[in-house]
């Protein structure tokens, strides 16, 4: 079993983990972190995991600068923010947005082109809706996220003032992805959840399993991937979540060992 494996030391005191950690032997942290991650933190003198950080930043693996550049939004040279909609009326509105909270039903009237012309893929959707468009609930329940993107399409303007919530941040990544929204707002969503994952935002460190495992659908480079990896590892959520031995906790720390090798194969390749 992995606890007969754990209690066993050589004459430097070390278990077989550490061993494999000094040795920046990935394969076994990865089988231990898919079986029983809970392990990887475990202090003795020095956890497993912090000693393979160690070992990487040895040879210059190390957690890469996060960039959070200022978004320059280009306004188009047609201004829709007079019909921007509000929960009451809006003119010339021919449909409605509906988002479905813990709190209950949302909805806001909208115009069909003017989204539309926006996203190809509320394009494809509102040709087929009815009156109301539910937006997708796996991506967003929230009005105020919502309200954040129509903001957006109507004035070219960003509207967010829950810069501090990981979890209203990450719905609306998912919201752009979801929808294929306009870059700029894509990259602002991106950027702002990234600044709250490394401000130690307690709802933000607590997406980054989500984030890990769906990087390529809300468009992370390979850099921002690995930064929020580094960031997951030596978090005390990592280590707390895994006390709970789920297989979904064991996966989290799978995924960010993942982007740690791509890491160091890279850079020791060159």
């Amino acid at each position: 079993s992995f606890q007969a494996y754990w209690n066993r030391t050589n004459g430097d005191s070390d278990t077989f983990l550490h061993c494999a950690a000094a040795r920046r032997n990935f394969w076994v942290m990865r089988y231990v972190a898919s079986h029983a991650g809970e392990i990887l933190f475990r202090n003795g003198r020095t956890s497993a995991l912090e000693v393979l950080l160690e070992k990487l930043e040895e040879v210059g693996v190390s957690c890469p600068t996060a960039d959070f550049p200022e978004i320059e939004v280009k306004r188009s040279w047609m201004d829709f923010s007079r019909y921007l909609p509000m929960a009451e009326r809006t003119a010339f509105a021919d449909m409605e947005l509906e988002v479905q909270q813990s709190t209950g039903t949302y909805r806001v009237p909208a115009h069909r082109c003017v989204l539309g012309a926006a996203s190809g893929v509320l394009h494809q959707e509102l040709s087929a809706a009815g009156r109301v468009l539910l937006i997708d609930p796996l991506s967003c329940r929230s009005s105020k996220v919502l309200d954040t993107v129509l903001t957006f399409i109507y004035s070219s303007q960003i509207s967010c003032d829950y810069r501090e919530d990981g979890c209203l941040l990450w719905q609306l990544l998912c919201l752009c992805a979801r929808y294929q929204l306009p870059e700029p707002l894509w990259r602002y969503a991106r950027s702002a959840l990234l600044l709250a994952v490394k401000n130690a935002v307690f709802t933000a460190v607590a997406t980054i399993p989500l984030l890990l495992e769906a990087k390529r659908e809300v468009g992370l480079s390979e850099s921002e991937a690995c930064f929020i990896a580094h960031v997951y590892l030596r978090s005390a959520e990592a280590s707390e979540a895994l006390r709970d031995t789920s297989p979904k906790c064991n996966e989290a720390v799978f995924l960010a060992l993942e982007e740690l090798e791509l890491q160091a194969m890279s850079l020791l390749a060159n």
